[in-house]
């Protein structure tokens, strides 16, 4: 309703592939921040000060890439793939690929 006038005036009609775009920038930060808190391992020591292993950032209690974090370690490692390193290479790469 807000666009309508300038629409009109502009002729300028929003297309799916931009308001994806869109989504896309908005939450690019937060899927890189929340891939990396997953994949950011947290040592704990014992009582002498001795560092005894490292476990998931989230919970102490999971040990680091181990039976309960592999899960979310593959989906951040995924999401760091397809929405974080995918895009940057694409980006950096398309002026070659459009020249040729």
């Amino acid at each position: 309703r807000i666009l309508k006038p300038y629409q009109k005036r502009c002729r300028y009609k929003p297309s799916l592939q931009e308001s994806f775009a869109v989504i896309f920038i908005i939450s690019y930060t937060q899927i890189a921040a929340t891939s990396i808190k997953f994949l950011s391992p947290t040592s704990y020591y014992n009582l002498a000060g001795d560092k005894e292993g490292k476990a998931f950032y989230y919970d102490g209690s999971l040990d680091y890439f181990g039976e309960g974090h592999i899960a979310y370690a593959i989906i951040a490692l995924f999401m760091l793939v397809v929405f974080i390193a995918f895009p940057i290479v694409f980006l950096t790469l398309y002026p070659f690929i459009q020249n040729h």
